[in-house]
Order: C-alpha cells, then sequence, then structure tokens
C-alpha cells in the first residue's frame, strides 16, 4: 500500500518540469498523497480492531475451554457405582424367596451382639446329655432374624457407598472451585449434581430395605396370629369329634351287650339270675 505514493511522489518532479516547459499541468496530482494516506491510515485501523478482536476470540475460547478434551475424576467411581448397584440388582432374592428358604436354623447362634447368651442348635442337660433342638419350632423367630440380618446388611452396603460418594463429591467440587474455564465448572457441576442424586440414592435405600422389613414383619405376626386361632378351633373341632366318638363307642357297646345270651339289658343293667339257698348241714328239717 505505501508503493503506490513513493512512485508519485518520485514522478512529481517530472510533472513540474513538463508544466513548465508549457505542457499539460495535473492540478489533481497534489490531492492524492493526502487521500491514499487517509486509506492507509482507516486500513491499519481495521488491521487493529482485527486483531483486538482475534485476541478477544482467543481469551474467549480459553475462558470457554473444550469440554471434550475435559476428564473429570469422578467419571469413573460414578459408572463403577452405577454398574454396581445394578449387579446387586440384578443378584438380589425376592423376600418372598428368603422367606421360603427358612429352615428355622437361622435362629440359632449369637443373635445378641455377645450382650445375650446364644441359643445354639444343641443343649447339654445337666445329666452331660446332648439334645438337639426342633427348627420347626423357631421358624417365624428365623424367618424375622433373616429379615433383620437383610436389613442391616443393606444398610451398611449402603453407609459404605455413601462414604464412596462423599469423597468423591468433595473432589470434585475442588476440581469446580479451580476451573479456569466455563466448560469445566459446567461438566463438574453437571458431576456434582449426579453425585448427589448418587447419595440421595443410598439414603432410599436404606429406608426402603427398613420398610420391606416392616412389612414383612406385620405379615409374619398376622400369619403367626392366623395360625393360633387356627389351632385353637383345630383344638375345638378334634374335641367334638372325640365326643362323637366316644358316644358311638358307648352305643355299640350296649349293642353288644344287650345282644349277647344272659345279658338283656347290657353289662349291668339285666335281671340277675334267681339264686336257691343250699339247705343247712347238720340241723333239722323242718316238719
Amino acid at each position: 500500500m505505501k508503493t503506490l505514493p513513493v512512485v508519485i511522489a518520485a514522478m512529481l518532479p517530472l510533472i513540474t518540469a513538463s508544466a513548465q516547459s508549457g505542457g499539460v499541468v495535473i492540478t489533481e496530482a497534489l490531492t492524492i498523497d493526502p487521500k491514499l494516506n487517509s486509506i492507509d491510515v482507516t486500513l491499519k485501523q481495521l488491521l487493529d480492531k482485527a486483531d483486538q478482536q482475534v485476541i478477544s476470540l482467543d481469551k474467549l475460547v480459553k475462558s470457554i475451554g473444550d469440554p471434550s478434551a475435559i476428564t473429570a475424576g469422578a467419571t469413573a467411581a460414578i459408572k463403577q457405582d452405577i454398574l454396581n448397584n445394578l449387579d446387586a440388582l440384578n443378584n438380589r432374592e425376592s423376600i418372598d424367596t428368603r422367606m421360603r428358604s427358612t429352615t428355622g436354623a437361622e435362629a440359632f447362634g449369637d443373635k445378641s451382639y455377645g450382650l445375650l447368651d446364644p441359643v445354639n442348635a444343641t443343649y447339654t442337660t445337666k445329666t452331660g446329655t446332648v439334645e438337639d433342638r426342633d427348627p420347626e419350632k423357631y421358624k417365624l423367630e428365623a424367618a424375622l432374624s433373616k429379615l433383620l440380618e437383610s436389613y442391616e446388611t443393606e444398610s451398611t452396603a449402603n453407609d459404605e457407598r455413601k462414604k464412596t460418594l462423599l469423597a468423591e463429591y468433595a473432589e470434585t467440587l475442588e476440581d469446580m472451585n479451580a476451573a479456569e474455564n466455563l466448560a469445566t465448572v459446567m461438566k463438574n457441576k453437571a458431576l456434582l449434581d449426579v453425585i448427589d442424586g448418587k447419595i440421595r440414592e443410598c439414603t432410599d435405600a436404606s429406608i426402603k430395605a427398613k420398610q420391606d422389613y416392616d412389612v414383612a414383619k406385620e405379615k409374619l405376626t398376622l400369619a403367626s396370629r392366623i395360625a393360633g386361632k387356627a389351632k385353637a378351633e383345630n383344638r375345638a373341632f378334634d374335641s367334638e369329634a372325640n365326643k362323637g366318638t366316644s358316644t358311638t363307642l358307648l352305643e355299640t357297646a350296649r349293642a353288644n351287650a344287650a345282644a349277647a345270651p344272659g345279658m338283656a339289658g347290657g353289662v349291668g343293667w339285666g335281671p340277675r339270675p334267681a339264686t336257691t339257698t343250699p339247705p343247712a348241714t347238720g340241723g333239722t328239717t323242718p316238719p
């Protein structure tokens, strides 16, 4: 852009000489250089502004960041937590399956954290005889014991899971506070939301396990009451049946006795046969 003004400036002496010799005078030549200088200045200003805009865009891109280039540390932990939880759900037995597999032996052993003497499967008498307990008698208590142990196991697992998630939450929060661009902030914020949801999920799972235990306990308690009433009614039925059987047997005995020879009226109820008193020996016969 600066070459043209230089050429024109070099030609000015020639143009002036030509004018002095009676040639054509170019009066517009004096105004070309200022115009070109003005254009050059304008272009320079535009280029400076463009450079400033490029710098601003670079700063903006840097401040936004590239989401694809950001790898948050908590991502792997969250993925593993999801897989572990899915595996646990797939392998979890239903309450119905667990209850139906109860043998009664589950009630034996230490169930009071060492505070009470455990009820073992055998008992040694004072004479030294070892007796086996009947597991059938402990089935209801064994079922409740299984439910409690299941709830305790799930609650402990949820607490451990929550500890891991809380540690990931704290680390992700530090990463977000140290972020230098918007993409890092947004990505870590999204991870914080996911982890927070997972922590609430742990609490909800513990509550659900307790609710399952409460419902199953109420169901077993109700079933026990129903069974108790049924047994009482069964005893009444058996008692009435025994009375009927006794009456039938008595009537049959009486009928058999009545049919026997010399036993009219039945045993103990018919007339006794006549007896004669033998004459006294050694006495006189009355006239």
